[in-house]
């Protein structure tokens, strides 16, 4: 995603490189704070929170389109809506792939755990 977002910011904001990377700095803060506060919250609140994650990380995905973000104020306008991205990244990444494969039963474990290996 972080691929993503730094080849918008140099084709349709016209960053160079290092400074797409410096805009990336939202995201890289929102990831780590949500990261350390979340994990300690997977025990008690479990799948709910991985939902919150993703709700948090679709409004911060879709919030530049709703913010003019290609306009002539984009790259203030991005700056919000990149830190929510990178909140509910962090909120949710670090588990969802327990979750989506925690209940899944030990002889079928491989098969989940890394489809791209299958023959």
């Amino acid at each position: 995603m972080s691929h993503v977002i730094s080849l918008f910011f140099q084709t349709a904001l016209g960053l160079k490189p290092a400074a797409a990377a410096i805009a990336l700095g939202p995201l890289m803060i929102g990831i780590i704070v949500a990261s350390l506060v979340c994990r300690p919250l997977i025990g008690k609140r479990g799948r709910v929170l991985v939902i919150i994650g993703l709700d948090i990380t679709l409004a911060g995905a879709v919030g530049p389109w709703g913010r003019g973000a290609v306009g002539p104020w984009g790259r203030g306008a991005v700056a919000p809506s990149i830190l929510v991205l990178g909140v509910g990244m962090g909120a949710c990444f670090s588990s969802i792939y327990d979750f989506a494969i925690g209940d899944v039963a030990p002889a079928e474990a491989a098969l989940t755990s890394a489809p791209s290996e299958q023959r």
